[in-house]
Parts: structure tokens; C-alpha cells; sequence
């Protein structure tokens, strides 16, 4: 006699708590995927104005594309499934370029708020950690460390990446983004780094590291970031542009972030099983915050 097959329940799903509600409903994710939304309802709105349903099947098809899109992907959000911020930006720069080039100007400019990045030019006269250059030079490329940089005898928190291979010449800029990583709570923070007509890295950190915090806390009051781009044959170069006013707006939430049953490592591990495919920075110079100071071990760039 055949055994009776035993049937598994699946968990039942809780409801959302307030305040991940709160933190999805402020994230930059809902405010794209409400803009994205009103964009293709007043797209619908002129088609129906046109009388597309008799007149034209091209028209026809174009709303129902519209709203299929705009209800999958509003769904999406409800359900939490953006969440994730790399999974989040991919779905929606994946729907903006089925709705085409307006809604992929729309995610753009949401993206990499304010000027671009200017582009890489000839060092200033800048000053580092000795032990920090070392550190993020001896790294296995690519590599991103956050440090501290000097220039006209004012600090700054920077982003130093080594790349694994030489920006191509006449490289016209790069984007920079951001984004808090985690559900109900700060796990990490997501970077990333798109240099046109090269590569776009990601990268993950620990929001509870002091070396982060502290590397972060000297950008907040910055003009514009910097972002110090060293190649495999060691020749550096120097980004500067975008707007801090996201990190400082963030910055409530990294401050209270607190490692709780070894947060960051599943929440690295859930990354990187996510990032498949996609160029992974390795996080290097991160246990040191010796090396955040320029007192004494200061190494110059000279241009």
C-alpha cells in the first residue's frame, strides 16, 4: 500500500510592518516606480483622447502595453519584490526600456539627480593614507576602499576604486548611485559606479563599519563628491560631482544601523548571489580606521 504523501504548508506571509511600509513608501525606488506610473497613465490618457481602440491597432497595442506594464510593475512594488535595490533598479530600468526612450530619460534623471560627474582630468595636489594607498594598491582588482583625501588643506571623504583595467582615452564621465540595502532595517549600503563606455561596478558595505561611517560622515558636508579611480598600471585619476544631498539624507539611517546576528554577511551573501554576472567591487581598506587619519602617515599624488 502506497504511503500517503505528506503535504507541506508554505509559511503564510505576515503583514508589512508600519515601518518597512514607511521605508518603501520614501525609498527612491517608490518614487520612480510613481513616476514611471503617472508618466504612462497620461501616455494612456492622450491615446484614449485619440479614440485608439477603433481607429488604430498600433495605438491599441501601445495602450496595452502600457497598462500591462504599469499594473505588473506597480504590483511588483506592493508585493515588496523591488525591495532589493539591485533587483529594484533592474526591473525598472528593464520597463523603461520596453515603455521606450521618454521613460528611459525619466529613470535617468531620477538616478543621477543634479550635473553629471566631471570628467577625469590631471591630479591636484592631493594627500592620502600611506597604509591606505598600499592596501587598496595591492588589492585584487577591481577593488573599492573609502578613505579620507586632502586637497588645498581641506579633508574630504572619498571613494577610491581600482579598477581592473585602463579607462578607455577621451572618458567622458561616470554616474554614481546609492541605495540603503535591507527590509526592516540598514544591512548595507549598495554603490554603484557606471563609467561610460567602460563598465558599471557594484559594491556593498557595511553600514556598521566605522571605517564607512567615518569615510561618509567627512563627504556630508562636502560640495560634491570625489571619487579617486587608480587603473592596473597604477596611473590615477580623479572624478569629482554628484550631489551629497542623498547620502545626507540617508545618513539617520546608516547612523543607526546596528549589526544584529551578523546582518551584513547574510545580507553580502543574499548580494552576491543576486549580482551574478554583473562586476562585483571587492571592499578592501575596511578594518583599519587608523587609516582615516592624515596626521602622520600622509602620502601625496603629486599631478
Amino acid at each position: 500500500m502506497r504511503k500517503p504523501q505528506r503535504q507541506s504548508k508554505q509559511p503564510t506571509k505576515g503583514a508589512t510592518s508600519t515601518a518597512e511600509q514607511q521605508r518603501r513608501a520614501s525609498s527612491p525606488i517608490a518614487a520612480t516606480v510613481g513616476q514611471l506610473i503617472q508618466l504612462s497613465l497620461a501616455e494612456l490618457q492622450d491615446l484614449r483622447g485619440e479614440s485608439f481602440l477603433i481607429e488604430d491597432p498600433d495605438k491599441l497595442a501601445k495602450g496595452l502595453k502600457l497598462s500591462q506594464l504599469g499594473a505588473d510593475l506597480a504590483r511588483a512594488f506592493e508585493r515588496g519584490e523591488l525591495d532589493d535595490p539591485m533587483v529594484g533598479w533592474d526591473t525598472i530600468s528593464r520597463v523603461a526600456h520596453e515603455l521606450g526612450p521618454r521613460y528611459q530619460a525619466l529613470v535617468a534623471r531620477i538616478r543621477q539627480p543634479g550635473p553629471e560627474p566631471t570628467p577625469a582630468g590631471p591630479l591636484p595636489r592631493l594627500t592620502l593614507n600611506g597604509a591606505f594607498v598600499q592596501e587598496l594598491l595591492l588589492a585584487g582588482p577591481p577593488a573599492l576602499g573609502l578613505g579620507v583625501i586632502e586637497e588645498g588643506g581641506k579633508q574630504s571623504g572619498v571613494f577610491a576604486l581600482k579598477l581592473d583595467g585602463p579607462l578607455p582615452n577621451g572618458a567622458s564621465g561616470f554616474r554614481f548611485g546609492h541605495a540603503l540595502y535591507g527590509k526592516d532595517c540598514v544591512e548595507g549600503i549598495y554603490f554603484t559606479f557606471e563609467f561610460y563606455g567602460f563598465a558599471h561596478y557594484h559594491a556593498l558595505v557595511d553600514p556598521c563599519s566605522p571605517v564607512v561611517r567615518g569615510a561618509i560622515a567627512k563627504m556630508l558636508d562636502a560640495v560634491e563628491l570625489q571619487f579617486l579611480v587608480i587603473n592596473t598600471q597604477g596611473q590615477a585619476s580623479v572624478f569629482r560631482g554628484s550631489d551629497p544631498s542623498m547620502l545626507r539624507n540617508d545618513w539617520p539611517k546608516i547612523e543607526a544601523a546596528r549589526d544584529v546576528d551578523n546582518a551584513f554577511e547574510r545580507a553580502s551573501a543574499g548580494f552576491e548571489r543576486q549580482a551574478v554576472r554583473k562586476p562585483l567591487l571587492n571592499w578592501v581598506c575596511r578594518n583599519d580606521v587608523s587609516q582615516l587619519d592624515l596626521s602622520e602617515d600622509r602620502l601625496d599624488l603629486n599631478p
